[in-house]
């Protein structure tokens, strides 16, 4: 048979999350010679080849190498090894259930302009530093659930294994926090059924689980390599192809269960971020772009955002030159925003 659907995913480092990810696509209900999983190495240094080249699936995986190009290079040089007709998205950090590929796939039937959006869990799967938000959520989960045995184990120990995936995934559910699917929820409650309420759809592109058609994000012209470091690339594509009048389409289905694990440096996280949203903002210099860091730093809820941009577009054409003024003073504090963080990242706040 003839791939239909490529699952893209990009790898750095993360070895044994991607054996547990790529355990779990084996076990999709949709047929097996019908998907493939394309694998991109963006530069890892942790044996990620010779787990791919060993571990044993029922299905193709289209392997690739390259140089670090960071995540839109991975996932650009995914789209262009993919076969597939259509696009599904995920991490190195993420198991999907088993009727995910299934689901993604059903909601395109006949759609050719859609672009699946699905639900994701919050997994804790590591053990983690004391001084990590996380870890009251997760031992607060091994308490309800009685895994006691699982509490005292190193910090960089697996709580999940590859051999838990093949056996049942009901350990997967105990260790699943639902705090990430309540911006989803509220989105799902109040715009399901009709997203065209919804002016701000890219929100929910995030590449954890996200699916579309090959041909729009090459049309688009797929993912910005200018985004360095961590943060909004995937906003910022799913941003074109919302202007570009895809249809934006919320999902429970298509479920997927995010491995949880300890960042690093949350120093680096946060000022990539910062300059992300600066170029983000001077690439695409939008209203809606603009009040972003309203949403991600709690000042708004999605409903206020949403209703703020609807406004805005509402009265532009009524009163010019006051809309003028409020886009003028949005981009203000906007720039002000990022000066004030960076500011704190260099003095070292």
């Amino acid at each position: 048979m003839d791939i239909d659907v490529s699952v893209v995913i990009p790898t750095y480092n993360k070895k044994d999350f991607l054996e547990i990810t790529l355990v779990a696509l084996g076990l999709q209900t949709y047929p097996m010679d019908k998907f493939e999983v394309v694998v991109i190495n963006d530069g890892s240094t942790d044996q990620t080849e010779e787990l791919v080249s060993s571990l044993s699936v029922p299905y193709e995986i289209n392997y690739t190498q390259q140089e670090n190009r960071g995540r839109s290079g991975a996932r650009n040089q995914g789209i262009h090894y993919a076969r597939g007709e259509t696009i599904i998205f995920i991490d190195d950090d993420c198991v999907p259930a088993p009727t995910f590929i299934e689901n993604h796939m059903l909601y395109h039937h006949g759609n050719d302009n859609h672009v699946i959006l699905g639900y994701k869990y919050r997994t804790y799967v590591q053990m983690l530093r004391e001084t990590n938000p996380y870890k009251p959520v997760l031992m607060g989960l091994l308490n309800t659930h009685k895994l006691y045995d699982l509490m005292n184990l190193p910090e960089n120990e697996m709580l999940i294994c590859a051999q838990d995936i093949r056996c049942n995934l009901d350990r997967i559910v105990q260790l699943s926090y639902a705090g990430e699917k309540e911006r989803w929820n509220q989105v799902y409650t109040t715009y399901a059924a009709n997203m065209n309420k919804f002016v701000l759809p890219w929100l929910l592109f995030t590449t954890g689980n996200v699916s579309v058609k090959k041909k729009h994000c090459v049309e688009v012209g797929l993912f910005d390599e200018n985004f360095k470091g961590w943060g909004l690339e995937d906003y910022e594509i799913g941003y074109r192809l919302y202007k570009h009048g895809l249809n934006f389409m919320l999902h429970k289905d298509p479920v997927i269960y995010r491995l949880m694990h300890s960042r690093e440096s949350h120093g680096d996280y946060v000022a990539s971020k910062v300059r992300n949203y600066i170029y983000f903002c001077q690439k695409h210099p939008s209203i809606e772009i603009y009040h972003h860091w309203r949403l991600s730093t709690g000042q708004w809820d999605i409903h206020t955002y949403n209703l703020t941009v609807q406004q805005y577009y509402n009265l532009v054409d009524k009163n010019q030159q006051i809309m003028k003024d409020y886009y003028q003073l949005s981009k203000d504090q906007c720039e002000l925003y990022g000066c004030n963080i960076e500011y704190r990242r260099q003095k070292g706040r």
